[in-house]
């Protein structure tokens, strides 16, 4: 819906020259909701109270990480894009030649297991992704000893093959934040801006 794609009422007509005229009209009704919410989050930018004269050690890491501010912008309207479509956003933190690095993933891709005594604390992400043809998958697990674990899986034939075994994360927290678009009571994930979207067809 966000993207247009949604029902032609009307058939397009195919003129004998091979021309086609097509008399729908396609408003993206959802794409205005999004976007206005998302407007009215990030639109103007976001104030990031970093000493730019005398940084301090973890102003500099900030910076490293997020950027210059047209970049910091970009990301965040991105990501509440992806919010207002799904209800959730995820970001995952990556380690790139000793740099980190946000990346915003594709909610869709994404799945979460929670305690089960608190529905709001994820005890596993499950990433997936296509790679030469093939489904995989990186399992992001929590430890007993609040540590997390990772490995990735491919899968064939119905099942979960190990490609590459578990290691260890060296942190208490995940190498993936997540969040909710708007309050979602009892579920770990959150509500869309579009609960009408089906309004353009």
């Amino acid at each position: 819906y966000y993207n247009g794609d949604f029902r032609q009422w009307l058939q397009p007509k195919i003129l004998p020259n091979g021309n086609v005229i097509d008399d729908n009209v396609k408003i993206k009704l959802s794409r205005k909701i999004v976007n206005k919410g998302n407007y009215f989050l990030f639109g103007k930018g976001l104030n990031w109270q970093i000493d730019v004269e005398n940084p301090t050690a973890i102003e500099t890491a900030l910076q490293n990480v997020w950027g210059n501010q047209e970049t910091q912008n970009a990301f965040l309207s991105e990501l509440g894009i992806n919010g207002g479509v799904t209800g959730s956003y995820f970001i995952q933190i990556v380690s790139k030649n000793n740099q980190l690095k946000l990346k915003n993933l594709d909610p869709t891709w994404i799945f979460q297991t929670v305690d089960s005594g608190d529905d709001e604390e994820v005890i596993e992400y499950d990433m997936r992704f296509v790679q030469f043809g093939e489904v995989h998958r990186i399992r992001h697990l929590k430890k007993q000893n609040r540590l997390w674990e990772y490995l990735k899986e491919r899968l064939d034939k119905n099942k979960w093959v190990v490609v590459e075994p578990a290691k260890e994360w060296p942190f208490e927290w995940p190498f993936i934040v997540s969040g909710k678009n708007l309050p979602n009571p009892n579920s770990v994930y959150g509500s869309s801006d579009l609960e009408d979207a089906d309004l353009n067809d």
